[in-house]
């Protein structure tokens, strides 16, 4: 599956859970499992907010600095972060930053 076709299907997903979300709170009953979801999807709202923050970021500094070292890239964008951002998006983020930044600044290479 392209990037965009997943893009497209998690940014469906994501709708049609908030759509989801609102219909049980207008209802006001929440199950066990309601309440996970809407953590769940917040969780990877928040997540795809902070990749997306980036991404528009990283190709700035392609632009700018493409010779800059991955590990002052990560650097960067960790101060980005928040002190209290969830754990667990910290290696995602980490990932993200890597593939990203060897794409761009590959690209700026090649051109």
């Amino acid at each position: 599956m392209n990037k965009e076709k997943h893009t497209e299907n998690m940014l469906e997903k994501i709708n049609s859970d908030f759509a989801e979300m609102r219909r049980a709170l207008e209802d006001g009953s929440f199950s066990d499992e309601a309440l996970q979801r809407i953590q769940d999807t917040t969780e990877l709202v928040e997540l795809q907010a902070y990749k997306t923050k980036f991404t528009l970021k990283l190709r700035s500094l392609a632009e700018e600095t493409p010779e800059l070292k991955t590990k002052t890239v990560l650097d960067k964008m960790f101060a980005l972060l928040p002190a209290d951002i969830t754990p667990a998006f910290l290696p995602i983020l980490a990932a993200h930053v890597v593939e990203r930044w060897k794409e761009l600044t590959f690209k700026s290479a090649a051109a």
